[in-house]
C-alpha cells in the first residue's frame, strides 16, 4: 500500500521494488490516486483483489458472526449504549469534559456502558473516579446495567459479549468498530479531523452494517451524535 500522506512518485518505492523480488504476486495500491478517482478503498476488497490477483479460491459471503459466539447477555431497564473508551476521544477538538456533557445526553435514553483498552487511562482521569468497574474477574456474576459502568480491560470474549448486548456503539475509528459490525449493533464512528478522515473510511468502513460517519472538528458532534435517538 503506498501511503496515504504523501502523492510523491518514489512514495515507498523501495519497498516495491522489494516486494516484486521476492515475492510470486504483487498488488501496489495508490490510495490517493484510488481516492480522488471514486475507486473501492476498502480494505478488505482490496484482499478479495489479491486473492483474485493469486488464483485462491475464498467466499466473499462468508458468516463472520459464526466466530464471534453469544455466550451471555447483559440486561438493563433501559437500552445499552456502549461506548470504547479510545484515547483518541481526547483530541484538539474534544475534551473529556465534553465526553461527560456526551454522556449526560444519552442518559435520557440509555444506560450506559463503557469499554477500555491499553490507552484510556491515560486519558480519562474524571470517567474512573466518577463510576462503577467491572473487570474480568467480576463479569460472569454481573448480569445488568443499573448505573453508568466501566467495563475495564475486559478480554476479547467478554468485551464481546457486552458488545452484543448493546443496542448502539459510540466510538472512534479503531477495532471496537468492527467488532460491533460483526455483531450486528448499529455504530456511530467518530474520525480523526487530522488524519484525513474521508480516506480513513474509504479504507475501514465497517463492512456491510449499519453506521454513522462523525468527524471529531465538528462543533455540535454532542448534538449530531444524540439526534434522532
Amino acid at each position: 500500500m503506498t501511503s496515504r500522506y504523501s502523492n510523491k512518485v518514489y512514495s515507498k518505492l523501495l519497498i516495491i521494488i522489494f516486494s516484486k523480488i521476492f515475492f510470486n504476486k504483487t498488488l501496489v495500491v495508490n490510495r490517493i490516486q484510488r481516492f480522488n478517482n471514486n475507486h473501492t478503498l476498502h480494505q478488505t476488497n482490496l484482499m478479495f483483489e489479491l486473492l483474485d490477483l493469486c488464483k485462491i479460491p475464498h467466499s466473499k459471503n462468508a458468516i463472520v458472526e459464526e466466530y464471534l459466539p453469544q455466550y451471555k447477555t447483559i440486561t438493563s431497564n433501559k437500552k445499552i449504549c456502549l461506548i470504547h473508551l479510545s484515547s483518541k476521544w481526547i483530541n484538539d477538538f474534544y475534551s473529556e469534559y465534553d465526553f461527560l456533557n456526551l454522556l449526560l445526553k444519552l442518559k435520557t435514553n440509555f444506560q450506559i456502558a463503557m469499554t477500555t483498552d491499553e490507552t484510556t487511562k491515560h486519558k480519562f482521569d474524571l470517567i474512573f473516579n466518577k463510576f462503577e468497574i467491572i473487570n474480568n474477574a467480576n463479569f460472569q456474576q454481573f448480569d445488568k446495567i443499573k448505573n453508568t459502568t466501566i467495563f475495564d480491560n475486559l478480554d476479547f470474549k467478554n468485551w464481546t459479549q457486552i458488545i452484543y448486548s448493546s443496542n448502539l456503539v459510540i466510538t472512534p475509528e479503531c477495532g471496537c468498530t468492527h467488532i460491533a459490525s460483526i455483531c450486528k449493533i448499529p455504530s456511530k464512528i467518530i474520525y480523526d479531523a487530522n488524519n484525513k478522515p474521508n480516506m480513513i473510511y474509504q479504507e475501514y468502513f465497517p463492512w456491510k452494517s449499519k453506521h454513522e460517519k462523525f468527524i471529531f472538528n465538528n462543533k455540535n458532534l454532542n448534538n449530531a451524535l444524540t439526534e434522532n435517538l
